[in-house]
C-alpha cells in the first residue's frame, strides 16, 4: 500500500508510511518506521521554538531513544530525575502534605530525565535528517 501526500501548492508525493505532525510523537514514530526499512514522510511543522514546557522521560523512553540513537546527544541536555515531588493542588479545604519520593529508595541512581519539549524535538529532527528513507515536509498538507 502507497500513502499519498499533496503539499500546499505542490505534486503528489508517495510513502510506504505518511505522519502526519512533527511534533515529538510524529517524529519519533518516522524515525522507527524508517529505521526498520520502511519509506517515510513526516509531515507538518515541527514546533522548535522554546515555550517552557518539558517532559518526563523514564526508563523505556529513555531506551526507546537509545535504540533510535538519539538519546547520546539529547541526554547531554536533559536533567536527572533523582526526587519525585507530589503537591496536591486541587484547591481543596483539607489538602494532603507534599509528598517526596526519592530514587536511591528503591536502588536507583534516578528515576529518568527532564528535557525541554523543543530541545528534544531539535535533537529528534537532527536524526531524521541524517534518516536517508525518512522525508520532512515541513509543511501542511492539502490532501492524502
Amino acid at each position: 500500500m502507497t500513502a499519498q501526500a499533496q503539499p500546499t501548492g505542490a505534486t503528489t508525493l508517495e510513502t510506504g508510511i505518511l505522519v502526519c505532525g512533527a511534533g515529538a510523537a510524529g517524529l519519533l514514530t518516522g524515525l522507527a518506521l524508517a529505521q526498520a526499512g520502511v519509506d517515510v514522510i513526516v509531515a507538518g511543522p515541527a514546533p522548535v521554538a522554546a515555550n517552557g514546557r518539558t517532559v518526563a522521560l523514564f526508563d523505556g523512553s529513555i531506551r526507546f531513544l537509545e535504540s533510535l540513537g538519539v538519546w547520546e546527544r539529547a541526554s547531554a541536555d536533559a536533567a536527572s530525575l533523582s526526587v519525585m515531588r507530589l503537591i496536591d493542588d486541587t484547591g481543596s479545604l483539607f489538602r494532603i502534605p507534599p509528598v517526596e519520593f526519592r530514587a536511591s529508595e528503591i536502588g536507583l541512581d534516578r528515576f529518568g530525565a527532564n528535557i525541554e519539549t523543543h530541545v528534544l524535538v531539535r535533537h529528534l529532527l537532527e536524526a531524521a535528517q541524517r534518516q536517508p528513507n525518512l522525508r520532512l515536509l515541513p509543511e501542511l498538507l492539502d490532501d492524502f
